[in-house]
């Protein structure tokens, strides 16, 4: 299970996944298994010893549905950089990282701008084109997932504060159409 982790791992964030030009798709535990060859069960054991021994982070992140309900989606695998320190590839990783890191930021320089700017961009805004998705299929193409939710919860958060007695699924609503209005800007 490690070694198809480390296989798929994105050595920039060191997240387990694919970059695509829609953004970074994590691998489920599905893939992995049919990846490796391994049960279900057993990969679920793995993952577990992984996380125990404290070489893997898992983060469960959700998708508001428009009834108020949540949906689970992909889990975010990343792997602890002690992992390399503890077979001595320490140095190494930092160099891969460096390269990783510096071919990021040639993209970014390719397009005008910084990484940051870049960065900022691909995550938040997306493109025109894709942002243009109808509001039932969840955040456009292009823009991460939790970046959007952060931008939904502050945006819900100002709601309440400015409009204490609004209930809450509409509060949600007007979240998504402010931020939605904002994506097509």
């Amino acid at each position: 299970m490690l070694n198809a982790i480390l296989e798929f791992t994105d050595l920039a964030s060191l997240r387990c996944g694919v970059p695509t030009s829609a953004g970074f798709i994590s691998l489920t535990l599905d893939y992995l298994v049919q990846y490796t060859g391994l049960n279900m069960r057993r990969a679920e054991r793995a993952m577990a010893d992984l996380k125990r021994a404290n070489l893997l982070t898992v983060s469960q992140p959700r998708q508001l549905q428009e009834d108020g309900s949540w949906r689970g989606l992909a889990a975010v695998k990343a792997v602890n950089a002690l992992l390399f320190s503890a077979f001595g590839l320490h140095e190494r990783l930092k160099h891969e990282r460096d390269r990783a890191a510096k071919r990021l930021a040639k993209k970014a320089a390719k397009g005008g701008g910084t990484i940051t700017g870049w960065s900022r961009n691909r995550l938040v805004i997306g493109r025109s084109a894709t942002s243009r998705r109808s509001a039932e299929s969840g955040p456009p193409r292009g823009i991460d997932l939790q970046t959007y939710q952060q931008a939904m919860n502050e945006l819900r958060l100002e709601l309440k504060q400015t409009y204490p007695n609004m209930p809450p699924g509409e509060r949600n609503a007007e979240a998504e159409r402010i931020l939605r209005s904002k994506l097509r800007a």
